[in-house]
């Protein structure tokens, strides 16, 4: 069973979509065992990957569960909704429930107690979402309908709101303390490729063919730096993939512009970077991603269209659409701009979805774009992370 579009008529990912599987597994942390399970729905979870698809065709029961993964997959293709999927009411009345729970729980007061659960699950949601090869989580967002999500956004938002979260929400500012990874600066510093690799013809979308991990600048040096502490990440020396991995708080060692900071590990096998003094800053340089208007605004004055087969697919799987995929010209970016901030809330609002744009908002390449469908995604952007164009 070769898979080779993943766009459907009823499961593109609408906006929010990271901050409500956060709710969602919030309420449900085994998801797929708790919800999907032996139930109508859980042939639409289909297996994104070919291979593990093939080695299930190994094994006779497995067979018989492929053929029903092929059954949904044209149910899906066809229009089928899920929600109208004979059985699905049971999913949709549990997640009715449970949100109504954790609306009353809300309405009692968030305690500190329950904080740890909140940043572990926001953390756990971000990464399955990002790189799970289910189906689930745009299934989920699917099947809990309108009501559900909009139930979904309101609770977000009353956690966001909780003290020791603010933080989160703050906009950037030159003088606020910008803190780093040590281990971060050997992968920004070191490009894949450079600016050789964007192919540019006049009147045309700027191309780049390479693979990538993401939203971030492959052309050229940068820094990252966050505005605190992040959520955990899946350990990277456990040799375990998500979820099966351990989740692991990487502490940020250091502010961007203390010459002097506390020696760590990182720095027996890289050079530190840092600087003296900060850097002269003007707000004018300075672009904050707040909103997901912020962010279409920037791929819409600076598009790149990302032609690469593989990062194609990723962007049809995670969006569900299928499309023009364009990101942001890092090159032209940092003409204009020293840094590009990407704020909390517009990451969990912008990321692995698409943003449709017109051809004509394009300026000059709108007639080369004539007839096509143009989605910007946003992908592996760390939220509350900041990146630093030419230091």
């Amino acid at each position: 069973m070769a898979v080779t579009n993943w766009a459907f008529p009823n499961l593109e990912a609408k906006p929010g979509a990271w901050r409500r599987y956060w709710v969602v597994l919030v309420a449900f942390p085994n998801l797929y065992r708790e919800i999907f399970a032996g139930s109508t729905l859980e042939s639409f979870c289909l297996g994104m990957a070919d291979d593990p698809l093939r080695r299930k065709l190994l094994d006779s029961y497995m067979r018989a569960r492929a053929r029903k993964e092929k059954h949904a997959l044209k149910a899906l293709q066809n229009g089928t909704d899920v929600r109208d999927i004979p059985g699905a009411d049971k999913a949709i009345e549990a997640f009715k429930t449970r949100f109504d729970e954790l609306n009353q729980e809300n309405a009692q007061g968030l305690s500190e107690q329950k904080l740890p659960l909140l940043v572990e699950r926001l953390s756990a949601a971000v990464c399955d979402y990002t790189f799970c090869e289910d189906m689930h989580p745009r299934i989920a967002d699917r099947v809990i309908g309108p009501s559900g999500r909009n139930d979904a956004d309101n609770l977000a938002q009353q956690w966001l709101e909780f003290p020791l979260l603010k933080y989160l929400k703050q906009r950037f500012h030159p003088l606020a303390h910008h803190l780093r990874f040590d281990s971060l600066d050997a992968v920004t510093l070191r490009q894949p490729s450079d600016s050789s690799a964007v192919q540019r013809t006049a009147g045309h979308l700027p191309r780049y063919g390479a693979p990538h991990g993401g939203t971030n600048p492959h052309t050229f040096p940068y820094v990252t730096s966050f505005i605190g502490p992040v959520p955990p990440i899946p350990d990277p020396t456990s040799g375990l993939h998500f979820p099966q991995a351990p989740l692991l708080q990487f502490a940020c060692t250091r502010d961007l512009f203390d010459p002097v900071w506390a020696a760590s590990s990182e720095q027996a096998r890289e050079i530190p970077f840092h600087f003296d003094q900060i850097p002269t800053l003007s707000f004018d340089r300075v672009y904050q991603v707040n909103t997901l208007e912020n962010w279409r605004e920037l791929v819409r004055r600076y598009p790149l269209e990302f032609t690469n087969l593989e990062v194609r697919q990723e962007f049809q799987r995670l969006s569900g659409k299928d499309a023009v995929f364009l990101g942001v010209d890092w090159e032209r970016v940092r003409q204009d701009y020293d840094v590009v901030f990407f704020g909390f809330t517009a990451v969990l609002d912008c990321a692995d979805v698409g943003v449709d744009i017109e051809a004509s908002e394009l300026g000059e390449l709108a007639q080369s774009c004539s007839g096509v469908r143009l989605t910007a995604v946003m992908y592996r952007v760390v939220p509350g992370s900041t990146y630093w164009l030419n230091l």
